[in-house]
């Protein structure tokens, strides 16, 4: 049964022969959307580089990092990019070539990503830290609203964004996810629901690995544990009601819940659970997906499992790579939409 949803090629396209096969791993690959995928390069022993591919313009920048433990992510609008060495994160604009904000956290950056186009999620040993950069399309927009002088904004911000707000703890790890290795954190779009995924050790189970989810409600301040590798938020409409759904996926079952939401106090939406059926028992989800009518399963041994969107009824599974290490969603032209992945290797 063939997937509805087309795949894009460009990552790998742009990728062939710029950046060696073996600087594309889990652990050096960032790619928050279709627009751009960063990877920070040491393997040919010299000093370790940060390899921007614009994937729309089929082009490839490097500039150099201090270590190859940093952490370099875009950002969803305009040309600014996060970076990061152990405890410190500075974010800056490429258009303009200056340093528009630097903070500390408490604790050494295992994780870092955009949450929304001007909010960083950062991951450290202990805790999740939210920091709002003041970036240069902030200030775009501001101005456009009239809100603000964005000249004085952008003096205030020459000497390395010392005006930009510092990083703020949002939550501490739950226990079952602390040790282990950050899949991927992302907010709702109201940033009332955060979600942590991670793979821990395991004593039982394929790769001595088990996938955790971390969910934390922002207004209640608590977080509850689910089993699981990759989720996200969604909204769907039930019964003429609104609702903000949770979508998670472990080896073995698709979960869609409602989330609570402050405009309503009752929930319109049933929790729905199907099983997953994924023929090699070492894969596991690596992204869950939802465009318009469908929901996607993207695992890390390329299949794509398709199911309409809320019922959760299976409608394709194809496979479309070996291997994948990054799948984020991504438009395909003439109204359809798919998703972009990172193969290993390119």
């Amino acid at each position: 049964m063939a997937s509805p949803t087309p795949v894009l090629q460009h990552v790998a396209v742009a990728l062939s022969g710029d950046v060696p096969a073996a600087a594309v791993t889990p652990q050096t690959v960032r790619m928050v959307d279709e627009r751009y995928c960063c990877i920070v390069d040491s393997t040919d022993g010299a000093q370790p580089k940060i390899v921007t591919v614009d994937v729309a313009g089929k082009t490839v920048t490097r500039q150099p990092c201090k270590s190859a433990e940093t952490i370099a992510v875009m950002a969803p609008v305009g040309k600014t990019i996060a970076m990061q060495l152990k405890r410190t994160v500075q974010v800056f604009d490429l258009a303009r070539k200056e340093k528009v904000g630097e903070t500390e956290v408490g604790y050494d950056v295992t994780y870092m990503t955009w949450v929304s186009a001007a909010r960083l999620g950062v991951v450290t040993e202990k805790h999740v830290y939210h920091w709002a950069p003041a970036v240069a399309h902030a200030d775009d927009a501001a101005s456009s609203a009239g809100t603000e002088d964005t000249a004085s904004r952008r003096r205030s911000l020459k000497d390395g964004g010392k005006d930009a707000k510092k990083a703020k703890k949002a939550f501490e790890l739950a226990a079952e996810v602390k040790g282990g290795r950050v899949l991927a954190y992302s907010a709702d779009p109201s940033e009332t629901w955060l979600l942590l995924a991670a793979a821990v050790k395991a004593e039982e189970g394929p790769r001595g690995v088990a996938g955790v989810l971390q969910l934390y409600s922002v207004d209640k301040k608590a977080s509850k544990t689910l089993e699981g590798f990759a989720g996200c938020f969604a909204a769907a409409t039930v019964g003429g009601a609104e609702c903000l759904l949770l979508c998670y996926a472990s080896r073995a079952k698709l979960v869609l819940m409602e989330l609570p939401v402050a405009k309503r106090g009752t929930t319109a939406f049933e929790k729905t659970t199907v099983e997953l059926d994924l023929s090699d028992p070492q894969d596991f989800p690596l992204a869950v997906l939802v465009q318009g009518p469908l929901l996607h399963v993207v695992t890390m041994a390329g299949v794509v499992l398709s199911y309409d969107f809320p019922a959760a009824a299976l409608v394709g599974r194809s496979t479309v790579a070996s291997r994948l290490l990054v799948a984020v969603p991504a438009a395909c032209g003439a109204g359809k939409a798919g998703f972009m992945g990172v193969t290993q290797g390119g």
